[in-house]
């Protein structure tokens, strides 16, 4: 391939460009992209995965330019779990390691992606990060806090179970976001 350029070719609909335009960003769903891009969905995705990858493998490859053997920590949403080979392409790579798998301490009750159900549980975690062999990690947590709202149309309600002045009212559970924060407690080794 002739340099460092990449040109990813999509079908385009009104709606893609309105969220090109004002979000600055396309969002396309697997199974959005199978259903609606009919014969080149196919070869969409096999770009899309290829891009993926070689995105992975330059970001590896700028770190190690970048950070010449200093400490590096590299978040975010990654959008792959931890059984992806994207995510292998960090781990493996020897300058990065999950802070989940080296954490001394680890409390992570769910993956990292809700979806805004609190009430759905998965393994995957999606949201990384990933430190340098020059970190320690001490913990890792991934807080599921939750907050509720009030559901108007409920009654108060007395459970049998519990003290009569104990009223009850039927919320609905919220997450703030549709991801859980992670929280990494690293130390360096000096």
């Amino acid at each position: 391939m002739a340099g460092d350029t990449v040109r990813l070719y999509t079908r385009q609909n009104d709606k893609t460009l309105l969220m090109l335009e004002h979000g600055g960003r396309i969002l396309n769903q697997r199974v959005y992209v199978q259903l609606h891009f009919g014969d080149m969905a196919k070869h969409y995705l096999d770009c899309y995965d290829w891009f993926a990858r070689e995105a992975a493998k330059l970001v590896v490859k700028k770190i190690g330019e970048i950070a010449k053997g200093a400490p590096v920590v590299l978040t975010g949403d990654f959008n792959v779990d931890q059984n992806d080979e994207i995510y292998r392409i960090f781990t493996s790579s020897g300058i990065l390691n999950d802070s989940y798998t080296h954490a001394r301490l680890r409390f992570a009750e769910n993956g990292t992606f809700n979806d805004y159900k609190p009430y759905m549980k998965t393994q995957s975690r999606i949201d990384h990060v990933f430190v340098s062999p020059e970190f320690n990690v001490d913990r890792y947590g991934m807080l599921t806090n939750m907050y509720w709202t009030d559901d108007a149309q409920t009654e108060a309600q007395n459970s049998n179970q519990a003290p009569s002045e104990l009223e009850f009212r039927k919320m609905t559970l919220r997450t703030p976001s549709d991801h859980y924060p992670v929280f990494v407690r690293i130390n360096y080794k000096k």
